[in-house]
């Protein structure tokens, strides 16, 4: 199986107006579709989550300085 890291995650309707998602990597190749379509977008985006997808703002929360944490961190303790 190719690189997770790099894969990008689409959100698509078909012709029925269903959503569902597809995992491609950096060349815009299909890696995987998910099996299930989904009336609502947000429906779609939690099945997607669960095969890997991580939300845009979820990764940069995880990816913010230490330092910031370490602050919100000796609030919390006072």
């Amino acid at each position: 199986m190719k690189h997770r890291d790099q894969a990008m995650w689409q959100f698509r309707k078909d012709e029925q107006r269903r959503w569902y998602w597809n995992e491609v990597d950096e060349m815009g190749q299909l890696l995987r579709r998910s099996a299930d379509d989904f009336k609502e977008r947000i429906d779609c985006v939690v099945h997607a989550m669960r095969h890997g997808y991580v939300h845009p703002r979820e990764r940069a929360l995880a990816n913010r300085p230490a330092k910031g944490r370490a602050r919100e961190a000796r609030r919390e303790t006072r």
